[in-house]
Parts: C-alpha cells; sequence; structure tokens
C-alpha cells in the first residue's frame, strides 16, 4: 500500500513538472536565416496546388515572405495583421506582426519574415517582422 501512494505521488510531480515546463516554454519568434525566401503569389499557389505537400514544406518553419500589401488591419487582440496580394482576388498571405514599428501601406511592396501556421483560405504565418530586402 505504502509503494503504490509513494508511486501515486512520484508519478503526479513528475506530471506537475512536465505541465510546468510546458506552459512556461519560451515563446517562438521569427529570427535567424528563412527556412526559405518565397514571392506571396508562389507560396499560395503551392497551398492551394498540394495543401499536404506544402504543409510538409513549410508548416512551422520560418519563412521569408515578399509581395504586395492588399489590406491592413488589426486582429483581436490589436496586432496589425497585413494581407499579401496572391493570384485569388479574395485572399492571400495573412501575416500577423509581432510588432509594428514600420509604417507601412497599402500597396506598400514589403519583405516579411513569419512562421508558418497552415492553410485556411489565406495561408498564415504568426509572429511576423517586416524586414529590409
Amino acid at each position: 500500500m505504502r509503494k503504490v501512494l509513494f508511486l501515486l505521488l512520484a508519478l503526479g510531480a513528475v506530471s506537475a513538472l512536465v505541465a510546468y515546463q510546458i506552459y512556461n516554454k519560451p515563446h517562438r519568434h521569427a529570427e535567424g536565416k528563412p527556412y526559405v525566401s518565397i514571392h506571396a503569389h508562389e507560396l499560395y499557389d503551392l497551398f492551394t496546388a498540394d495543401e499536404n505537400q506544402a504543409n510538409e514544406n513549410f508548416l512551422d518553419k520560418v519563412i521569408q515572405v515578399n509581395g504586395t500589401i492588399a489590406e491592413i488591419s488589426l486582429n483581436q487582440d490589436d496586432r496589425q495583421v497585413i494581407l499579401l496580394q496572391s493570384n485569388d482576388p479574395l485572399f492571400g498571405i495573412s501575416c500577423t506582426l509581432e510588432k509594428t514599428d514600420r509604417k507601412i501601406s497599402k500597396g506598400d511592396v514589403i519583405h516579411v519574415k513569419g512562421i508558418c501556421k497552415g492553410y485556411l483560405s489565406d495561408v498564415v504565418l504568426t509572429d511576423c517582422v517586416i524586414i529590409n530586402p
């Protein structure tokens, strides 16, 4: 009985420690060298042609995308989101910016580096930073 109780307490302590470490895991940023540099039109076309293959190539990787700003908005967390134009008139590359330290306008051609999160009508990049080409 005593061994079982000790085992349960040890298991509970280990589980709590693992949960604490996962919860306090540092936030990932789009710093360093990107996995690939690609134009917004090309990235969108790759996802619409074969989403599974594109996910295999780009999902959770830091990628650099260049393109023209079609739209600028704020999300529910008051973070700026830019939509880069694609070949589709309604959808494109949605980039949620890490911080807004540069003035941008609709129609600007920019280079953005961010973490690819997949395809949901738009190709979604998070934790993005605008970089100088």
